[in-house]
This record gives structure tokens, C-alpha cells and sequence, in this order.
């Protein structure tokens, strides 16, 4: 086998090729690596074409000269990006196997496409050689691909390097940046982006939701901002401002607040109770109202000098209370199954005949009674009438009594 070329074409050249005359040649094949249709004469044979990026064999007639005429016809729409312009023509003779194969017609497998690197038509040195895609030695944050769909602003509207212009569905380039974007209805979001500048992985935009249909795992812990995340569209974890809201994961599920140490401070149990290892405050922000103890032991502290509080409402208002004596307020009375009690008061009532005795209450008494002190005494001992402020008792001579008023 002899190789002539390469010969190199330019678009509405004729080239001549002289090779060796039959019977020395007995067979050619013309391997055309130039993005141009080629119309070839062959001395004998007449005319061939031969397809840009294509090669292909043929049998010479005895009378064949050795003279090759080609001429470019026609030429791809990328043929100012093709990486060759050039253009072989291999010889073979009598003992050659291609040879034998055309004459006996078996299978040479010619015509065939030249797989030589191709460019993708942009204007980095990114080429395609089988399955691979090339991008090699050009400046960081060089495009390697930008797909934009017709009707949309592509990489025209490109300003900053590594981002992708604002109708790319598809952008890539060798510093690691990457934007997938696709159409909701008619809207172009964002489906996937990585930033290599910062190393931030973005899902979805905030107009789309992002589905996972497999596990997740998070190796190192989930920073919310203002996110939320949400279990059938009901919030388990949100933040609004520095707050943090938990809701229920199960119905026997634990719910547990940590510090940085991961020291638990106040947990929900299974069972329903609560365990308090750090204080509650009240509104004021500055004064514990309940602090959890050792085990599930509850402490109620001090809030005021003389007294702490056991019961108030949503308003703050103290209902009930614990003293510093150990006695119990109960500021709005104490309500029985009939009636209520708001105060009561025992005192000793002395003297012959009616006596008046302060009763101690803070108004007039819903009712007062007096027993005697004097043991097996039948003289007449009673209450016969009470003010805002005392009670009048009616006393057989030199006899003390117990009086009890209430209201």
C-alpha cells in the first residue's frame, strides 16, 4: 500500500494526483478528512463523489492511467470550525487483501465515516472523540457547553464568567460551575446549580418544589434560615426571625430542645410528661417562675418578696399563691362543688353578755357561729349580727368562745 497526500482543499480548487498506473495499482481508496462533498476523476473510471468526513474504495480498470482529478463541490455548515482540510489517496496492488476482497465482492467494510476529532462549532477547544468531550488548558471558568432554546437570550446575555446566561436550560464550565434550568409551564427556574466560587449546591428555586423520592443523608447539620420543613404540608420545624417551633413528629414520638453541647434543656417524653433542666422565665425575662431539678423534681421559685407563684392566668394575674409562711392566697376564692369561699377567719370572743370582736375579714361576713369553751355549759352562747369589720357575740357570764367568720 502507498499513501499520496496529504493534499490539503480550499473551497473551488482542483487538485491532481499522479499515482502509480494499473497494473501496479490495482485498487484505491480515497479518504476525504475535509468538511467538502469531493467530485473525483479517476482515469478510466470516470467520475466518483465522495461525502465530507469519508472514505471509500473502488476497483481500477485496466486502462487506468494513474491520474486523480478532485475538485470540492459543496461543504458543510460548519466547515470554517472543522479541524481538517486535507484529503489521502491510498494505493493498493494484486496481493493486497482489500484488493482480493473487491474483486471476489466480500465485505471491506468501506464506505466508511472518518472518526477523527470533530469541534462542536463553539469557540473553546472542546472536541469529541468517540464518547469522550475534550476541555483541556484553557483559562478557569471557560465555557465548556451553553444550551439555549430558540426564542431565548443565551450566552449573548453572558456577563459574569462561571454564570450561566439567563436562557441557558444547559451551562457547564471547567471551573465546575453547572445550571440546569427547564420550563414550568412557560416559566424557565432553576432545577440544579452548583457555584464553585462559594461551593454551594442549589435544588430548585423558590418558586418549584424539590421532590426526593429516596433517603437523605446529612452529614454534617441542617442550617435553617427561614426555611421550613413540613410532613404533608404541616410545618415540623420552622423559623420566623430567631425563633425556633417544633411540632410533633408521632404520636409517641420525643420532642427535645439542645444546647450547643447538646445538653438537653427541656424535653417532651414519650409518656407525655415534661423534663426541665434549665429555668422557665417570665415575661419580664429576668426572674425564674419554674425550674426544673434534679430528676423530675419541679421547683417553684420566688418571684416577689413574701410569696411565690403556683397558678396566674394568660394575663399575668396571680389567682393563687404559696407564701413565704407556708400559707395559701387564693385571690378569687376557693369554689366548692355549691358555693365559694374567698376568706376565713378564727378568733376567741370573751366577756358577760354581748361582746363586739373585730372579725379580721376584708368585708362584712357571709356568715359567723360561736361555740363555748366551757365544757358542758347550757348557757345561752351565740352570734347575733356582724359588720364590715367585727361580729357581735352574745356571752353567758364570764364565759370565752371560739368565734369562726367566713365569706
Amino acid at each position: 500500500m502507498l499513501v499520496y497526500g496529504p493534499l490539503t482543499l480550499t473551497a473551488g480548487q482542483q487538485s491532481q494526483v499522479n499515482i502509480g498506473s494499473y497494473p501496479d495499482t490495482q485498487a484505491i481508496v480515497i479518504e476525504n478528512e475535509s468538511p467538502y462533498y469531493l467530485m473525483c476523476t479517476i482515469g478510466g473510471l470516470g467520475n466518483i463523489g465522495v461525502p465530507a468526513l469519508t472514505a471509500d474504495a473502488y476497483l481500477v480498470p485496466t486502462s487506468f492511467s494513474g491520474n486523480v482529478s478532485i475538485s470540492t463541490v459543496d461543504y458543510l455548515s460548519t466547515a470554517t470550525q472543522a479541524p481538517s482540510f486535507v484529503v489521502f489517496v491510498k494505493t493498493f496492488g494484486l496481493m493486497d487483501s482489500l484488493t482480493m476482497s473487491l474483486k471476489n465482492g466480500g465485505s471491506t467494510g468501506y464506505p466508511i465515516s472518518l472518526g477523527k476529532l470533530q469541534s462542536i462549532g463553539n469557540s473553546v477547544n472542546t472536541t469529541v472523540t468517540g464518547n469522550t468531550l475534550i476541555n483541556d488548558d484553557n483559562p478557569p471558568l471557560t465555557e465548556v457547553i451553553e444550551v439555549s432554546p430558540q426564542g431565548t437570550t443565551g450566552s449573548s446575555s453572558q456577563i459574569t464568567p462561571g454564570t450561566a446566561p439567563t436562557g441557558s436550560t444547559f451551562f457547564l464550565d471547567n471551573s465546575g460551575n453547572l445550571t440546569i434550568r427547564g420550563f414550568n409551564n412557560t416559566s424557565l427556574v432553576q432545577f440544579l446549580q452548583f457555584l464553585a466560587s462559594t461551593g454551594a449546591i442549589q435544588l430548585g428555586d423558590t418558586t418549584t418544589t424539590t421532590q426526593m423520592n429516596g433517603n437523605v443523608s446529612f452529614t454534617n447539620p441542617i442550617n435553617l434560615e427561614t426555611a421550613t420543613i413540613q410532613d404533608n404540608g404541616v410545618p415540623i420545624v420552622q423559623t420566623n426571625s430567631n425563633d425556633l417551633i417544633l411540632s410533633p413528629l408521632t404520636s409517641g414520638g420525643v420532642i427535645a430542645f439542645t444546647n450547643s453541647a447538646q445538653q438537653v434543656l427541656f424535653r417532651m417524653n414519650y409518656d407525655g410528661s415534661l423534663l426541665l433542666n434549665t429555668p422557665i422565665i417570665n415575661a419580664t425575662g429576668n426572674v425564674n417562675m419554674i425550674n426544673g431539678g434534679n430528676g423530675r423534681d419541679t421547683i417553684i421559685l420566688p418571684i416577689v418578696s413574701g410569696g411565690v407563684v403556683g397558678l396566674a392566668n394568660y394575663g399575668g394575674t396571680i389567682g393563687f399563691r404559696l407564701n413565704a409562711d407556708g400559707t395559701v392566697t387564693a385571690y378569687n376564692g376557693v369554689h366548692l362543688k355549691t358555693g365559694q369561699i374567698f376568706e376565713i377567719h378564727t378568733f376567741t370572743a370573751t366577756g358577760s353578755g354581748t361582746v363586739t370582736v373585730n372579725h379580721g375579714l376584708s368585708s362584712t361576713p357571709t356568715d359567723a357561729w360561736a361555740t363555748t369553751s366551757a365544757s358542758g355549759s347550757t348557757q345561752t352562747v351565740g352570734v347575733s349580727g356582724f359588720t364590715t369589720t367585727t361580729v357581735a357575740v352574745t356571752l353567758g357570764s364570764g364565759l370565752a368562745c371560739r368565734v369562726t367568720a367566713y365569706r
